[in-house]
């Protein structure tokens, strides 16, 4: 019980496994997909919003290929390290957001590919569709000094587009699991929080 503890802890020698809190949070989001699905699924509202974060997320990610970003995103992750994706970075992410996730038909990693970063951060980028606001927003000065104002501008542009549909999907989502009687979402970061998620 002790090494498994320390597993979903992630203090395991090679940092890969998910911690416990993150366990947590998996755990209600793939419940809530497994019981809320089909109903969150046929809403008409929340299947336009869901298909509309899904095309502004493409052209997000367009617009940062066509601007060079993620390119040097993965030169940095590959050559110096990274640092924006590090470990830890996967506490941002609530039960709604990883929720949304499933929704648009992505599964959630569980194992780290590398100890030093983030739990869904993959060879080629983020391995989840629906990011958190700030991995949306963050641009490091490798990116600023050496990327077109005009671009990032138009790249800015193109994640307001994103983040809003985000906020719009999760509101109804959230609201939907209220009418149907959804369990609240877990939002624990810290050991003080631990026991308001473990059952007697």
């Amino acid at each position: 019980m002790k090494r498994l503890d320390s597993r979903l802890r992630g203090n395991d020698a090679k940092g890969r496994f998910v911690t416990f809190y993150e366990c947590i949070k998996i755990a209600w989001a793939e419940s809530c997909y497994r019981d809320f699905g089909e109903i969150l699924r046929g809403d008409p509202k929340l299947e336009q919003w869901i298909a509309d974060l899904n095309r502004s997320i493409r052209a997000s990610h367009r617009a940062m290929e066509e601007a060079g970003i993620r390119e040097i995103c993965r030169s940095c992750e590959k050559e110096d390290g990274g640092s924006c994706c590090g470990k830890g970075m996967e506490r941002k992410y609530d039960g709604p957001l990883l929720l949304i996730n499933l929704l648009l038909g992505q599964d959630i990693p569980k194992t780290r590919q590398n100890p030093r970063s983030c739990l869904f951060l993959g060879t080629q980028g983020c391995l989840l569709p629906a990011r958190h606001v700030i991995c949306i927003n963050y641009l490091c000065a490798k990116i600023t000094d050496r990327i077109n104002p005009d671009s990032i501008s138009m790249l800015r542009d193109k994640e307001g587009q994103e983040i809003e549909y985000l906020f719009l999907v999760k509101e109804r989502i959230l609201n939907l699991l209220r009418i149907h009687g959804g369990r609240d979402s877990p939002t624990c970061s810290h050991p003080q929080n631990r026991k308001q998620f473990i059952s007697p």
